[in-house]
């Protein structure tokens, strides 16, 4: 008998043990999004006033807090874009659609980075996506801008193909 109590008192610290260590993991994993999100929010205010560097440092510790969160590498893709770092930009947003399949400002800019470097056919097939996955999130800005940039890539390759 004792030793059915002392079993039973073992497995009911194991599951206590195991509701408390997942209730403390989850609770540091929203400290870490609410750190990550004031750390983005800064970026955004640096950004505004054309500090990009000092955004670029805010938003490395907004990756670091919160890995998980493709805005935080869509934002920084963003930053590089204008510190002309064209390579490290295309990595973080290539990153923000590995975390989120429909992030079409992502594709937008993977689009955009891609005509910079002339490989238009993956420039063209990224932003058909951005033009799909922003008509399904209603943003005709994002679309309309897509679709002429298709037009514009559609143009260009025929060219390269009759030269």
């Amino acid at each position: 008998m004792k030793q059915k109590c002392k079993k039973q008192k073992k497995s009911i610290f194991l599951i206590l043990s195991v509701v408390l260590l997942t209730g403390f993991m989850f609770s540091c994993a929203k400290v870490n999004e609410d750190a990550a999100n004031s750390y983005r929010t800064r970026a955004i205010e640096k950004m505004k006033l054309g500090l990009y560097s000092e955004a670029l440092e805010d938003l490395n510790n907004a990756v670091i807090s919160n890995p998980g969160s493709y805005s935080n590498y869509y934002v920084r893709c963003k930053v590089k874009t204008e510190l002309e770092r064209y390579d490290e930009a295309l990595i973080d947003c290539n990153r923000a659609v590995s975390v989120n399949k429909r992030s079409y400002h992502a594709y937008y800019y993977i689009g955009s980075l891609y005509m910079y470097f002339y490989e238009y056919e993956k420039s063209l097939t990224d932003f058909k996506k951005a033009k799909r996955y922003a008509l399904k999130n209603k943003d005709n800005y994002y679309a309309r801008n897509s679709h002429q940039y298709i037009q514009l890539l559609r143009k260009r390759l025929q060219k390269e193909d009759t030269i």
